[in-house]
């Protein structure tokens, strides 16, 4: 995997529902942008309690998506295998956006 586009959408947050899109470029975390992604790699849904467990270590992201928590459509294994020592930093940054424009 070098590059990918992966749109996220985080329900429940102090702004509401949150869709975002990460990049990934050259194998490594490259961005994180409020907005749609146009033809994302797949899809990532949780909300942002599980989000934040996620984050201060309370909750296993591979934990969070076995049990549901953490859903994903399209190109699962990219998610699931080709990001998951990436998935962390992505985390942080999505915990951590500033909330799109009005």
């Amino acid at each position: 995997m070098n590059s990918a586009n992966v749109q996220y959408t985080i329900s429940g947050g102090p702004d509401g529902k949150v869709v975002a899109g990460i990049a990934i470029v050259d194998g490594r975390f490259a961005e994180a942008n409020v907005g749609r992604v146009s033809k994302p790699d797949c899809r990532v849904s949780l909300s942002h309690d599980l989000l934040s467990d996620i984050v201060d270590g309370s909750v296993d992201l591979d934990a969070a998506y076995m049990t549901g928590g953490i859903k994903v459509e399209g190109d699962h294994a990219l998610w699931l295998v080709d990001l998951s020592e990436l998935n962390g930093q992505v985390m942080e940054a999505l915990l951590h956006l500033p909330p799109a424009p009005a």
